[in-house]
């Protein structure tokens, strides 16, 4: 099981389909259908109850879904702060400059690459 396999069990949750999952990811139906089956064979059981107007989830695809939402939104932030960090160390920016007595001093904080987290949003 990998992230994006995860991430695609979130869409086709939140979708409700996996064909319109697949036509807002970009991908082939059949592909996202061979991910889904994967993750069901691992995990030995089924998450999602396919029927002609779409899929539901099982009651573990219920849980499933909670504790990938959560690893989902742990790895967006883990990412965010290490480039945070990344940005602040090629900058030379210290913890201290971001504060307000930091700014009050005039301290100078122009690097364009700290400026550009705030426009890559």
């Amino acid at each position: 099981m990998d992230l994006r396999s995860i991430s695609y069990f979130v869409k086709i949750a939140n979708v409700g389909s996996i064909t319109g999952a697949a036509e807002q990811l970009g991908v082939v139906q059949s592909a996202l259908s061979r991910h889904v089956r994967s993750v069901e064979d691992e995990l030995g059981m089924p998450l999602l109850v396919r029927g002609p107007r779409g899929v539901r989830l099982t009651g573990a695809g219920l849980q499933f879904l909670e504790r990938c939402q959560r690893v989902i939104r742990e790895i967006t932030l883990a990412k965010e702060e290490l480039r945070i960090s990344s940005l602040k160390s090629i900058c030379g920016i210290r913890r201290s400059d971001l504060s307000y007595r930091g700014l009050a001093a005039g301290k100078p904080i122009d690097c364009w690459r700290w400026k550009a987290i705030f426009f890559w949003r």
